[in-house]
């Protein structure tokens, strides 16, 4: 809706109850950084997305399912850029986040489990928007929009280099 509020209101699901004790605060998180991530748009429109906070079986399946791949993966984006009322918000799609893999990718790069998942939620919401990382000049660019995104919410740079050790 050109002219309307610019804003975008996120749905999240708990797919996977281990969230809730890794993370209580994980609600806040889902509503930072969805905003964050529209501001930097510029967006002049009302939209939607969902946020599902899964597993790694459930990831599997949608990893292989959708790409082909027979194994987990961090976040999965499913852009849908429609609108489904004519004078509605633009829904964008769905971001998957499988706990398991996300919970050891924080543990190996010694990274606070609240920043890990605000940058995958960022890096999942991009992808909504149209970003990708398929080409070394794409990765770059969306890398440097989100190191932006994720400073300004008051979180270290996740590209930085890890700790001695750390692979």
């Amino acid at each position: 809706m050109k002219g309307a509020s610019s804003s975008i209101d996120v749905v999240m699901t708990i797919d996977n109850a281990a969230w809730n004790d890794a993370l209580p605060s994980l609600q806040s998180l889902v509503n930072r950084a969805a905003p964050a991530v529209w501001h930097w748009a510029g967006r002049d429109c009302h939209a939607e997305a969902s946020v599902v906070m899964s597993s790694d079986s459930r990831m599997r399946k949608l990893n292989y399912k959708h790409r082909d791949i027979d194994r987990s993966t961090n976040v999965l984006a499913f852009p849908l850029g429609e609108t489904m009322w004519p004078d509605g918000p633009d829904y964008l799609g769905d971001v998957v986040l499988a706990y398991e893999t996300v919970v050891r990718e924080a543990a190996r790069d010694a990274k606070p489990l609240d920043a890990h998942v605000t940058h995958l939620l960022v890096h999942g919401l991009l992808h909504l928007l149209g970003h990708d990382h398929e080409t070394e000049s794409d990765a770059e660019l969306m890398e440097k929009i989100e190191v932006e995104i994720i400073t300004s919410l008051g979180y270290p740079n996740p590209y930085r280099e890890l700790p001695h050790g750390v692979e």
